[in-house]
């Protein structure tokens, strides 16, 4: 961190508090008692009262004035020649001093260039404000409040226009006194594994243990190493080190973020089990060139599928690729459900099997535990539900690719969404040229 620059023409009263990296330029002026946050600047002609207090991050342009009684939170914006008042009547001819009232500019506020800000507002967090007709007319303010900040994902919108469908369902499946696994379970098992393109679908109690369940079902323990990525959910890695095995790191690509293939097998010793691709963000992997190594090396692929649902790849639909495919039903994912939920995918039949003994405590039939497995069951209600909504999956994905399409055009980066489910990542870059890039 630098020390404060001052630039010789600027003035800073007694009194000042500078914090580290904060930049004055030509002719600005800081009066007594006020704070400048660190890597603030403050650009040319700028007055800044008694007292005011500036945050972190703030970038002030020229000839902008901010009156005392005034305190701008962290990373404000503020556009050339705005201005904040202290008194309710600027105006005016005669002493309003009675009239003083403080403002509060609430973190990451952007205000345009020529605004008036009166006094004894607050704007609210990442509020714009932006004049109405013409420079010299006093600027809107709008008060943004966090309830009523567009939220990153609202996962109830879809589930709207289905609403009394779930509903009833729910409804339907709490008098039948079906709880755990069961018919729902099962008619959903067999709709969902015809839409992934898989022989065997296991309903399981969330993405995280489907990973569990695949990893136990085929028999990797301490002393054992799984290759797969640095760049995905925590549970990827965690679930290798919950069974006692080792994940092993190998690079991903700059371009896809998913596991770069060509550094694999380097990674493969005498005490590798598997490998665990992941499908980032809906994109599959190379999985042509994942199944040759795999095969080379006699080790079974699990697929980490929890974005990818639907998802086709050149090598065949994802989730049917390798021994197991893993997918996840929370909330946020493209087929959400309404609490935890996953998937264990396979062509195996036997495979299939073990991943259902294991998925209830390792029991076969009931009561007989031949092995130790763990309570990873699919709860009827989430199954239920899920039936219900798995039918407008393709509308709901298709409707993703056709934004991507957008984003595209805009960009004008051609990109090919008909095989991925989700469609836009952003590209590594030289600091100052990050862009949108298409998967």
């Amino acid at each position: 961190m630098a020390e404060p620059f001052v630039h010789e023409t600027a003035v800073v009263d007694d009194e000042v508090q500078l914090d580290q990296d904060v930049r004055i330029w030509h002719f600005t002026h800081v009066s007594r008692g006020a704070r400048i946050g660190g890597r603030s600047v403050l650009g040319q002609n700028v007055f800044v009262g008694r007292g005011v207090q500036i945050g972190s991050g703030v970038k002030i342009q020229n000839n902008v004035s901010v009156y005392a009684g005034v305190t701008i939170e962290d990373d404000v914006f503020l556009g050339p020649s705005s201005v904040f008042t202290n008194v309710l009547t600027p105006r005016a001819h005669v002493e309003r001093k009675d009239e003083f009232a403080p403002t509060k500019v609430g973190r990451g506020v952007t205000v345009g260039a020529n605004a008036t800000i009166v006094c004894g507002h607050e704007l609210g967090e990442y509020a714009l404000i932006g004049d109405i007709e013409s420079p010299s007319t006093l600027a809107s303010v709008w008060r943004v409040v966090p309830e009523e900040q567009i939220p990153m994902l609202d996962v109830a919108a879809q589930n709207e226009p289905l609403m009394q469908r779930l509903i009833d369902k729910a409804a339907e499946v709490i008098r039948s006194g079906r709880y755990i696994l069961g018919p729902e379970v099962e008619a959903f098992e067999r709709e969902v594994a015809k839409y992934i393109g898989v022989e065997h679908a296991i309903g399981v109690s969330s993405g995280t243990d489907a990973l569990l369940v695949a990893l136990m079902a085929l028999g990797i323990g301490a002393g054992d190493e799984v290759i797969t990525t640095p760049f995905s959910f925590f549970a990827t890695a965690g679930c290798i080190a919950r069974v006692g095995a080792k994940p092993v790191f190998v690079d991903i690509r700059p371009d896809t973020y998913n596991l770069d293939v060509e550094q694999v097998e380097a990674s493969v010793t005498e005490r590798t089990k598997a490998i665990l691709p992941v499908h980032l963000f809906g994109q599959a992997c190379d999985m042509r060139a994942l199944r040759e190594i795999a095969a080379k090396h006699q080790l079974p692929l699990i697929e980490d599928a929890a974005q990818a649902i639907g998802t086709r790849s050149p090598a065949g639909p994802v989730g049917g690729l390798g021994a197991y495919g893993c997918f996840s039903f929370f909330p946020s994912k493209n087929l959400g459900g309404f609490g935890d939920g996953g998937l264990v995918t396979t062509n195996d039949a036997d495979l299939a099997d073990k991943a259902r003994v294991i998925r209830a405590h390792g029991s076969k039939p009931k009561y007989y535990h031949a092995v130790v497995g763990g309570n990873f069951r699919l709860d009827a209600l989430q199954a239920a539900l899920l039936r219900v909504k798995l039918p407008a999956l393709e509308g709901w994905t298709s409707v993703r690719r056709q934004n991507a399409d957008r984003y595209d055009a805009a960009f004008g980066l051609p990109c090919d969404a008909s095989r991925v489910t989700f469609t836009i990542s952003t590209s590594f870059a030289p600091r100052g040229e990050m862009r949108f890039k298409p998967i």
